[in-house]
């Protein structure tokens, strides 16, 4: 059984480097939708700063991290070719020289093992092609997957969906449900395993929105990125939006 780390979320503080604060500003200045550094908990694992760029025009979501003294340790792309849940997925982990990549094509995924090299160049070190199980989700893809049942949700309806563990190249059935939330103007959204026996031991994610906007206020469970030793960590984000 596996055991997770937890990290906090919270709203960014502190200065980086000149380098890197000047990529920062870069990041917000073209419209990063959310900046929040992860501090060390109980594990003892080092935090992490994580910037959102949006870009629509392009169809491209990106996600910039760095270490609390500022050095990048990580990028993701995520480009929605379809109108579903299934982004183009590409993963650089600069701490270890690793990342991922999924071709979603014709109701099949190819999840890519990448080694990356100097000069932003990468190998492709393993190949594992899936059959999808519809609906799947991938990654940051449940976020658009929850905007697409919307109204099911809110009206208490539980949705099923399968959710892909890039890693293991494996399909994990979940679900989602409305919960109960602080204040009426929200939509809590939990997001569970179907196998009641693995809930014993992986608890829920839950994300809370904003019902007028639609969007994303609060993030709590297994975050985006693992630990450098390839842990998973539980995290909560809150997000900030330019107006």
């Amino acid at each position: 059984m596996r055991y997770f780390s937890k990290l906090v979320i919270t709203v960014l503080c502190g200065v980086l480097p000149l380098s890197h604060a000047s990529e920062r500003h870069d990041l917000l200045r073209h419209g990063a939708v959310a900046s929040a550094r992860a501090l060390p908990h109980e594990s003892g694992v080092a935090g992490y700063t994580e910037y959102y760029l949006d870009e629509p025009q392009e169809k491209v979501v990106r996600a910039h991290y760095y270490a609390v003294d500022g050095r990048p340790i990580a990028h993701k792309r995520l480009r929605y070719l379809e109108p579903g849940a299934q982004p183009h997925f590409e993963l650089h982990d600069y701490r270890n020289s690793t990342g991922y990549r999924v071709i979603p094509s014709n109701g099949s995924l190819r999840i890519q093992k990448l080694r990356l090299l100097e000069n932003n160049y990468q190998a492709v070190v393993d190949v594992h092609d899936m059959a999808v199980v519809e609906p799947t989700v991938i990654d940051a893809g449940i976020h658009r997957f929850i905007l697409q049942h919307w109204q099911p949700i809110a009206a208490g309806e539980k949705i099923d969906f399968n959710f892909l563990q890039i890693e293991k190249a494996r399909l994990i059935p979940m679900h989602m449900e409305r919960v109960d939330c602080v204040e009426s103007r929200y939509l809590c959204v939990r997001v569970r395993l179907n196998n009641p026996v693995y809930r014993l031991f992986v608890p829920p994610v839950l994300l809370t929105y904003d019902k007028r906007s639609k969007r994303l206020l609060n993030y709590a469970g297994f975050g985006p990125l693992p630990a450098e030793n390839g842990e998973a960590l539980a995290v909560t984000l809150n997000y900030q939006y330019k107006k």
